[in-house]
This record gives structure tokens, sequence and C-alpha cells, in this order.
């Protein structure tokens, strides 16, 4: 192909054309010609922006190797000629830092500056310690006197031996500021009944073997009935299963007698592979009518439930225990002391109110009297327990000749102790009244265990401001039962 040049027009042409396309008078050929002469001249106007962006880049690229390799030199350009090197310049001197401590206590309130700004400022600082292992401290005496004794601590109050608080030269007893806290209601809720005269002994029974089941299982099961008002459920099933053991729940309904049947019909059923029944705290039916546990009482009395109690006993070497609301069921059913569903009579021991005559809710000291008990296998006889009590219907009553059978054959298992671990009837420390302060019995083989004591609210974090030992590991000997030999 070749392109002439029209003589008229002087446009360019390609020579499959017989004559120029754009003289031309066929209208068709005419208009293609116009066409492409328009498209080559929208190119001809359409210029390339990738040259002036090549530009760009190559400029940057070289400003900044320029500088990579010459800015120090360049920087010097513009910088005054009398400023001096860093070789010559001479630091200042660091300031001397102000390390001096000052402890003042004005009015209660103690301040502690250091090094000039103040630190520490606590009201009611007869009650605090502060301590600082680098820089001088100070003791504030009874007087209100500061004196510096160099670096270490600052005791600005100590416990005495006969617990009582002075400060500024003055001091009160123990006893006279609990008085002033507690003698404002002591005529309607009196906190400091008298002392009973009744029998006390401290009971020791050290066992040399105890009942083991026939068949070890590796993960017992416990079944735990939650009744209309139980409040324990939950702090039981996270004992259990921290022990080792597979806590189970189940809720008795007591909305229908159709409600009933079916929970009764449940239990039962859940009774065939358990090893264990956990009977919770709380107030069922909220104690009533006429004291606690009967709702509970009347469900285990259920021919089918009775049938698999005794059968769990019996047959299969099972456990049970009941805390608080459960093991005033367990007495009331012949449980404890006796070892099965019985139909109780005015022979039988029981629990009913506290001296007080009313509810009771604090931390007490149980001493294990007998761990012939699987539940107490781990303990040993004279250990203390810290224990949180809550109840209203603890105070347990028993004849004296029931008792001292009781006590020969290491079924009471624990009693409420003083601060030197002797029985008492000291409301102080014996928060119902009990006979013996008995706080726990159990069956006459053990497997069966009642106390008052809350033995299972127990955890990481809790009774920080009461010292002593909680934890009477009574779950974690009851999964050994079952899994291997204690």
């Amino acid at each position: 192909m070749k392109l002439l040049k029209c003589p008229k027009c002087g446009e360019l042409f390609s020579d499959s054309y017989k004559e120029c396309p754009f003289c031309a008078e066929d209208e068709e050929l005419a208009q293609g010609g116009k066409a492409r002469h328009g498209r080559r001249i929208q190119r001809q106007k359409s210029p390339s922006i990738g040259g002036p962006v090549l530009v760009i880049v190559i400029v940057f690229l070289a400003a900044f190797l320029v500088y990579a390799f010459f800015g120090d030199k360049i920087s010097s350009l513009f910088e005054k000629t009398d400023k001096p090197s860093v070789e010559d310049v001479t630091p200042a001197p660091s300031p001397t830092p102000d390390t001096s401590v000052t402890l003042t206590l004005d009015q209660q309130t103690l301040t502690l500056v250091e090094g000039g700004s103040t630190k520490l400022t606590v009201s009611g600082a007869e009650n605090c310690i502060w301590t600082s292992s680098n820089t001088a401290a100070a003791t504030v005496s009874d007087d209100g006197t500061v004196t510096a004794v160099g670096a270490g601590s600052a005791t600005v109050s100590v416990t005495t031996a006969d617990g009582s608080f002075s400060y500024h030269g003055e001091a009160l007893s123990q006893t006279q500021v609990l008085g002033a806290y507690e003698d404002k209601l002591e005529s309607v809720y009196a906190c400091n009944i008298p002392t009973p005269a009744q029998s006390m002994e401290t009971f020791s029974y050290e066992a040399t073997q105890r009942k083991a089941p026939a068949v070890k299982v590796a993960k017992p099961k416990v079944l735990i009935p939650a009744f209309p008002g139980t409040n324990c459920e939950y702090d039981s099933a996270k004992a259990v299963r921290d022990a080792g053991a597979e806590p189970e729940i189940i809720v008795i309904n007591n909305l229908s007698a159709d409600g009933i049947a079916r929970s009764v019909e449940r239990f039962a059923n859940e009774l065939k592979t358990a090893q264990m029944v956990f009977i919770p705290g709380g107030f069922s039916g909220g104690d009533e009518p006429d004291g606690s546990g009967k709702f509970i009482t009347a469900f285990f009395r259920n021919a089918a439930v009775k049938e698999g109690v005794t059968a769990l006993l019996e047959q299969r070497d099972g456990l049970m225990c009941g805390i608080c609301n459960g093991f005033q069921a367990l007495i009331k059913l012949g449980l404890v002391p006796y070892g099965k569903i019985i139909d109780t009579d005015e022979t039988c021991p029981t629990l009913t109110f506290n001296n007080i005559s009313r509810h009771q809710s604090r931390i007490v000291r149980t001493r294990v009297a007998s761990n012939k008990s699987p539940w107490l296998a781990l303990t040993n006889v004279g250990d203390v327990y810290n224990v949180p009590i809550s109840h209203g219907e603890g105070k347990f009553l028993a004849s004296e000749e029931l008792i001292r059978q009781l006590a020969a054959n290491g079924q009471i298992a624990t009693q409420y102790v003083d601060l030197d671990g002797n029985a008492t009837a000291d409301v102080h420390f014996n928060p119902n009244g009990s006979l013996y302060a008995i706080e726990g019995i159990t069956s006459p083989d053990g497997r069966v265990f009642g106390k008052m004591g809350h033995s299972e609210r127990i955890g990481s974090g809790l009774y920080k401001n009461v010292p002593g030992e909680y934890n009477i590991r009574m779950f974690e000997a009851a999964v050994k039962y079952f899994t291997s030999s204690i």
C-alpha cells in the first residue's frame, strides 16, 4: 500500500482509493475518509502523559541521592559560622535531686513528702503501715511524735498483746470498743447472752479402720437436689467438681402434683447410677411450717426415692452428706445417726432454734472429734477448721445417753471450740447452743455425714480478714473413697 497526496486539498490517502476521499463527490466515500481523518486528528490532539511523569520521578530520585550522600555538607552551608561544634559544648551540671523524706502526722492524717513532692496522704493514719526500701523512714509513737529511724519501714501502728487501742496517751480496751459497737441494740437484739450451765466435753475418737466400697469408680457421680428455697447448690457443685467428682443438680419442681411426680421419677432413676447424694443448704419451703427441712423430708420419704437411697447405702456402699438445711433433713429422716430412713420419734435427736432466738451468720471454729467417716479421712483428730455458718435452727439436742453412745462409736464428728480448741457453750464460739457443742454427726459406719457449717464455701481469695484453715478437704476425701485407698 502506498500513500498518495491529493493535489487539491493536500491530504494523504491510500492508493486503494481511485481518488482522494476527502474531495470525492461520492458521498459514502467522502464520509469514510472524513471519519478516518477525524480520528487521525483526534490522535494528534491527545498528548501522552508518560513523558512528564517519568521526568518527575527521575528528578525526585536524583534529589534523594544527592541529599543522602551530601546532606551534611549542604546543611552546614546554612548554619551560622559562630555556632560552636558539639565537642565545644560543656554540659550544664544536673541539679542534685531532693531525697529528703518528711513524715508528719496531723489530726490523724499521715502525710509523706519525698523528694519535695507529696507521695502519700492517709486519713486514720494510726491504722496504716508505710514501707520504703531505699529512703529514710520514721516511726510515730503513741503520743504522735515522729522519729526518724533511717532506711527501711515506718510503722504507724502496732498490734498489742492485750488487744488495747492507744493513741496520744489515751487507751481503750477491746472490750470497751466492742461494747460501744454492740450495746446500742443489745436490748433489742442481744449478742452477749449468758453462757448456759451445761455439761461439756471435748471428744476424741481416732479411727482404726473405715468402710470401703466394693467397686471403685474413676469419677464419682454426685446428685445435688435443689428444692424450693435451696441456695447453696452451685457452691456445692463447684466444691464437688473441684474435688474430681461429677455433680448433677436436679431441680425439684413443686408447682404442681405432676411436677413433683416427674421430679420424683427423675431423681429415683438418677440414683441408680450415682455414687453420692449431697443435700445442700438453704431455707427449703421458707423453713415453714413449724421448722426446717419439712419438704426435703417429705420428698425423701417417697417410696421410689427411699428405695433408691436404701440401695445406694446398703447395696452399693454409697455416701450421703447434708449441710445446714441438708443436715436438718438428714437428722429428721433418721439417716443420721441411724444410717437409714426411719420414722423418728421423741427419742431421736433433732436440730432446733438457736439459743440467741435469731439467725446467726458468722465464722466459727470447729474441731475434728472423730475421723471415722470417709468424709473426714484426710483430717486428724484435733484439727481445727474455720467455717462460715448461716442458720436459725442449728442447736443439736439429744439425750445424755444417746450422746454418750454416739461419742463412744465415733459418730460425733465435729464440735464448736474456743480459741484454745476446747468445746464450749459460749455463744461467741457456739453460735446456737448445741449440747456438747456438737456441730456434725455421722451414721454408725460414717458414710452419712451431717453438719451445720458450710464447708462447701471454700475458694481462693475468701475470708482474707479472718485467718485460719478453711478447707476440711471433705469433698476430696469422698472422691478418694471411690477412686483409691486412703
